[in-house]
């Protein structure tokens, strides 16, 4: 079975989300939606001293609290759920949406990707971790013994490539 991985469109949630606020040991403010299952996918962090470089463009965002108040942060960062961990000690790490294939070859027709040979693909986008799709690929590698090609798609783009060894490197 092959899949053609057509242009990727960027989805926006249309939901009105509602944010809880956190300060980590750093210093730095942080906010992460509360009423969706994805909430790995729509961190924002404030840190002290981030002034000299300001996350969207300098901009004020508004977060609506589940307090029921707002919070400005002046050019906060989008973030991800491994570094909001370790500054908070919250755990969402397995909160993300993803759709994976993984293949054992894969083509390009001058505009688009072509999965050959699909030995794996989500029915539809799966909550989990954000590398979901390299676990799964690393460990079909060890079952098969040989390169496999993975396509992961997320709510922040997606990437199409070889996974050719047997553990992540760190």
């Amino acid at each position: 079975m092959d899949y053609t991985i057509e242009g990727y469109q960027i989805k926006r949630d249309k939901r009105e989300l509602i944010y809880r606020k956190v300060i980590g040991k750093s210093g730095g403010t942080w906010v992460y939606p509360v009423n969706v299952e994805n909430k790995g996918e729509m961190i924002h962090c404030r840190r002290p001293g981030d002034f000299k470089s300001n996350g969207y463009g300098g901009s004020t965002l508004k977060f609506p609290l589940e307090d029921g108040t707002e919070l400005e942060l002046q050019g906060p960062w989008h973030s991800n759920s491994e570094s909001f961990y370790e500054d908070t000690g919250i755990d969402i790490r397995d909160t993300h949406y993803t759709f994976v294939i993984i293949s054992k070859n894969r083509d390009y027709d001058m505009y688009r990707w072509i999965m050959k040979d699909i030995i794996y693909i989500d029915e539809k986008p799966t909550l989990g971790k954000f590398e979901r799709g390299e676990d799964m690929a690393i460990e079909f590698v060890k079952k098969l013994g040989h390169p496999v090609y993975l396509y992961a798609e997320s709510s922040g783009g997606s990437r199409c490539g070889i996974i050719n060894k047997e553990t992540k490197e760190e």
